[in-house]
C-alpha cells in the first residue's frame, strides 16, 4: 500500500513518523527489492521502519551537522520513544 492508506497502530505510526524525522529515506525504497525487500504485504511506513531497523537508513544531513540531544539518534520501533534499539528494548527483555 501507499503512504499514508494502510491503517497502522499508533505504535507504528509514531515510529514511522520519528523515523521520517531524523533519517533520509531513499527514492529508491520502492523499487530496490534486492536492497530493501518485496513489496508484497507491507506498506509503505512498515517497509520504513523495517529499513531503519535493518541499518539500512542514513541520517539526514541537517541533522548530522546539529549539535542537539538527539545525535546519535536510537528509535525503538516496538515502544516508539527515544534512547534504545527493538534488540535492547526493555519492554521485550
Amino acid at each position: 500500500q501507499r503512504r499514508g492508506e494502510a491503517s497502522l497502530s499508533k505504535t507504528l505510526q509514531k515510529t514511522f513518523e520519528l523515523v521520517e524525522q531524523y533519517y533520509a529515506i531513499p527514492e529508491d525504497l520502492e523499487t530496490n527489492k534486492q536492497l530493501y525487500g518485496p513489496l508484497s504485504g507491507t506498506c509503505f511506513e512498515e517497509r520504513v521502519v523495517g529499513a531503519y531497523n535493518k541499518g539500512l537508513l542514513q541520517r539526514r544531513k541537517e541533522d548530522e551537522d546539529a549539535d542537539t540531544t538527539t545525535t546519535g539518534v536510537e528509535i525503538c520501533s516496538h515502544c516508539a520513544v527515544f534512547g534504545h534499539v527493538r534488540n535492547e528494548c526493555p519492554k521485550l527483555i
